[in-house]
């Protein structure tokens, strides 16, 4: 178990230090491929004090994903939550502005150790596939940006801008699957404009809704 120890200053700040240059060195150089020696070296931290703070390299990465991405990931979620989307332009934005967000919240946090969008989401996805606890957080994600979408397609419904024959459950969740391919395309070839396809598949969707002039 991770020690649940009252830290002094220095404490906090050498914990710090790993989590913040650990985390790093994941994202930048793939989570396979990283040992212990190569955390050690990259935060300057030594051995003895990672084993105070963490049992195990396993927990240690768990303690990364959890405190450099999940953390932001969960704050952006609920300052989204806080308004009610009601429009194809809510959900465009979501979906656009959804990981620059959280990509601000990440570097504030790294510092001079931030890392690149795109070895966030490849390192993300391929923990995700080797690690139950990371697929569950993954899966809830998810989960998380389809009620999203399916809550802005009710109040949309609602307002009479969406036949009333629509499922907005699966709707939500294929919206949100080519958002998720957009990105992963985006991710590999950097030359692909993402907001562009993104506005594209918007004008395809709307088409499906059934949508009326207010």
């Amino acid at each position: 178990m991770a020690r649940n120890t009252e830290l002094g200053e220095k404490g906090k700040l050498t914990r710090d230090r790993l989590i913040i240059y650990g985390f790093s060195l994941f994202m930048k150089e793939g989570v396979a491929d990283v040992s212990l020696d190569d955390i050690l070296k990259y935060s300057g931290v030594k051995k003895g004090a990672f084993y105070y703070y963490f049992d195990t390299k396993e927990q240690f990465l768990q303690a990364c994903f959890v405190e450099c991405y999940l953390q932001p990931v969960t704050q952006v979620l609920e300052e989204f939550n806080e308004h009610e989307p009601c429009s194809i332009a809510d959900i465009l934005y979501f979906f656009t502005y959804f990981a620059v967000r959280v990509k601000e919240k990440m570097d504030a946090r790294l510092g001079e150790c931030k890392v690149e969008l795109d070895d966030i989401y490849f390192n993300i996805s391929y923990l995700s596939r080797k690690d139950n606890f990371m697929a569950a957080h993954y899966s809830d994600f998810h989960e998380q940006q389809r009620l999203y979408v399916e809550r802005c397609l009710v109040n949309m419904r609602g307002g009479g801008l969406v036949d009333h024959d629509i499922n907005c459950g699966e709707l939500a969740k294929m919206m949100c699957n080519c958002r998720e391919g957009t990105f992963m395309m985006w991710s590999k070839q950097k030359n692909e404009d993402f907001d562009s396809t993104m506005a594209t598949f918007m004008r395809y969707f709307e088409r499906m809704l059934g949508m009326r002039s207010s």
